[in-house]
């Protein structure tokens, strides 16, 4: 794909863009809910990213009028501020002196011909550039889900700073199913039974095809695990984690942490004990 690349930043403690994102503010909010939102299909061919985001739209989507178009319909589009656009790009960051690039589903208000200075409405990580699409694409529905509840929430609180949790959900966490894959705990921790000894609440060990199901299904019963990790494709960088509920699309726990021997790509075991707090 002609992917644009942008440099920024997220943050371990806010899950905020560096300064060069432009976070959209209450009328720029209020803007892109009377847009057209376009989603930009990705030139390659040997991604799936394209039949999958076709699919969730329809199903997903409800918060604004959408249509297709290509990286060069984006070039023509882009400066026009009554539209809005769901695109792939790339971040490149430096995490601990290592050289992280990331992908992105970026979330921005068009008017402006850099990505950069257009307003963010909530972009969302989706892997290191070198990892397997196949990670991230079953939660493409949830990734929808969260912009819009992200997006409504700013709307309704007039708040012109982002907010990944909102405090005022009620939701708890201990009062749902967690669900997790397996592959995404450490190799020392990937049971019910030592789960269990930190955190005493229901977990299940779950495929990518359960969760997918639950995200299409809205289940008010589960929350799920996005993570985003190198998965071997460099040495070192950062682990990010989500906890993500599949009915609302609201994040109820989110850290990182630098991958090394004793702190793997991983749900740690210090994560469970956060969430049993």
């Amino acid at each position: 794909m002609k992917k644009i690349i942008v440099v920024l930043a997220f943050s371990l403690l806010s899950f905020q863009l560096s300064a060069q994102i432009k976070f959209a503010n209450s009328s720029e909010i209020s803007k892109f809910l009377k847009s057209k939102t376009y989603v930009v299909l990705d030139g390659d061919p040997f991604s799936s990213f394209n039949e999958t985001i076709k699919a969730c739209m329809p199903e997903f989507w409800t918060i604004t009028p959408y249509e297709f178009i290509t990286v060069e319909q984006f070039d023509t589009k882009k400066t026009n501020g009554s539209y809005s656009f769901i695109m792939l790009s790339e971040a490149e960051q430096t995490e601990d002196g290592v050289k992280c690039t990331y992908n992105f589903l970026n979330f921005i208000l068009g008017g402006n011909s850099d990505l950069n200075k257009m307003p963010d409405l909530g972009s969302v990580p989706l892997s290191y550039v070198d990892a397997s699409e196949e990670n991230y694409l079953y939660k493409i529905g949830g990734i929808l889900t969260f912009m819009q509840s992200h997006v409504k929430y700013a709307s309704e609180h007039s708040s012109i700073t982002p907010k990944l949790i909102n405090k005022d959900s009620g939701i708890n966490i201990k009062t749902k199913e967690l669900w997790l894959l397996k592959e995404e705990l450490p190799s020392n921790f990937n049971t019910i039974e030592k789960i269990k000894t930190v955190y005493p609440y229901t977990v299940k060990l779950v495929t990518k095809d359960e969760i997918k199901k639950a995200i299409e299904e809205k289940n008010p019963n589960v929350v799920y695990l996005h993570k985003v990790g190198p998965e071997g494709t460099i040495t070192g960088g950062k682990c990010w984690k989500f906890l993500v509920t599949a009915k609302e699309g609201e994040v109820l726990y989110y850290d990182g942490h630098k991958v090394d021997a004793s702190n793997p790509d991983a749900f740690l075991e210090k994560d469970f004990k956060s969430i049993a707090k």
